[in-house]
């Protein structure tokens, strides 16, 4: 039997073979370099390959059994850089033993197993304000809470799909189409997206409110009337 070529996939595919959404794996490659090692097609599109595949799905076990984001890319990364993929006993690329990594149960919180998992997402909570009072429309400002649930462990899709991994809390501000966060049931992803969310979601909405306001006085400063484009739904233009 010869030995067959490695796949070879878009982002697109890569998202329809791993699970996650083509969001979250571009805000993955962004946020942590070395987690996604896509090649260059000679026309200069990225693909991916297989070992790209196990490093997603890696980091959704991991994720799944308690890690944050960074620190599941951290290890996945670790993983990637010293253990060659593809061995026969690993047909995911990576060590059994990644998805099962131990999570001590010391509990800061009811919604973090441990202080470094606390801490992890307090730093996501605190990098999201930070977000926010650099926005310069409310779009930054709904970009920023969708990179928040990314961080801590959740994924972001269109409000139409519904489902009962979902939160009850729109992301948009109103500046994108209606958009929520997912979660499922039960999961430390879940716990730390409704201890934290609301609040998230309520300083994003404090902080598109002003960015609006303050374009309107802008607006009116200017020439004594509303601007074209300054009405609701002026963050969605490009």
């Amino acid at each position: 039997m010869t030995e067959s070529s490695p796949s070879r996939y878009r982002i697109g595919d890569l998202a329809r073979v791993a699970g996650p959404a083509v969001s979250t794996l571009r805000s993955w490659q962004e946020r942590y370099p070395g987690l996604l090692r896509p090649a260059r097609t000679t026309g200069g599109h990225r693909v991916f390959d297989d070992a790209d595949v196990a490093a997603v799905r890696s980091m959704q076990r991991l994720v799944a059994a308690g890690s944050t984001v960074s620190a599941a890319a951290a290890q996945v990364i670790g993983q990637r850089d010293g253990h060659p993929p593809g061995s026969p006993d690993d047909p995911d690329g990576f060590a059994a033993d990644l998805g099962a990594a131990p999570i001590e149960r010391g509990t800061r919180t009811w919604w973090a197993s441990t202080a470094a998992e606390e801490l992890d997402a307090l730093r996501a909570l605190h990098s999201a304000t930070r977000a926010f009072l650099r926005a310069t429309t409310p779009v930054d400002v709904a970009a920023a809470v969708a990179r928040f649930v990314e961080e801590i462990g959740g994924t972001v899709h269109p409000a139409e799909l519904g489902g009962r991994t979902a939160l009850p809390l729109d992301l948009s501000l109103g500046a994108t189409p209606p958009a929520l966060a997912h979660a499922p049931a039960g999961s430390p992803a879940r716990q730390r997206l409704e201890a934290l969310l609301p609040v998230v979601v309520e300083d994003a909405r404090l902080a598109a409110s002003r960015l609006r306001a303050d374009r309107a006085r802008r607006g009116t400063g200017r020439s004594g009337g509303a601007q074209p484009g300054s009405g609701p739904g002026w963050g969605t233009a490009g």
